[in-house]
């Protein structure tokens, strides 16, 4: 990848800062390292990060709470967002991110254990839960959409015995 030579002075960077935020929110680290790689000087950049903080346009509480929000839509458990949040550059000490991960459910009326057995319903819809490789394979892929394994052991729990009550209604209707 070519990089640019930083040549964009104070005003230029606004305006690019400016476009950006407008579309999207960003993460303090993330508009940072986007007006330099668009070749935005230094010093110019520093200017523009620290009116955008002043006027509360760059936000990386806020954009946590976006963040976490998305994971809880989308079916990904707290330690997805985390790493999610980590990776953009988003400090936040544990307790304010279990606090906020709380909050964002509680607004959604998200259960994990419920959020987890709704998304393995599609993708284990036809194994047979009582063999042991496919309760394994279930757990693996609940922990790797960011849930702990006590919400993954929940979740086979409470799915397992649908699915196999299922199977068991199926088996009696042929």
């Amino acid at each position: 990848m070519k990089t640019l030579e930083p040549t964009l002075d104070t005003e230029a960077t606004w305006n690019l800062a400016t476009r950006y935020i407008g579309q999207r929110e960003a993460s303090e680290r993330t508009l940072r390292r986007y007006m330099l790689r668009k070749g935005c000087l230094p010093a110019a950049v520093e200017a523009a990060m620290e009116k955008m903080l002043r006027l509360g346009w760059v936000d990386d509480r806020r954009w946590a709470r976006i963040a976490v929000r998305d994971s809880i839509r989308a079916r990904r458990g707290p330690h997805y967002a985390k790493m999610r949040l980590q990776a953009k550059g988003v400090k936040l000490p544990d307790l304010d991110f279990q606090e906020l991960w709380k909050e964002e459910a509680q607004a959604l009326e998200s259960d994990p254990v419920q959020e987890a057995c709704a998304w393995a319903e599609r993708r284990f819809r036809n194994r047979d839960m009582k063999d042991r490789k496919e309760r394994m394979k279930f757990l693996q892929a609940i922990v790797r959409r960011g849930f702990s394994l006590d919400v993954a052991r929940a979740a086979l729990a409470r799915f397992g015995t649908s699915a196999v009550s299922m199977t068991e209604e199926e088996g009696t209707l042929e």
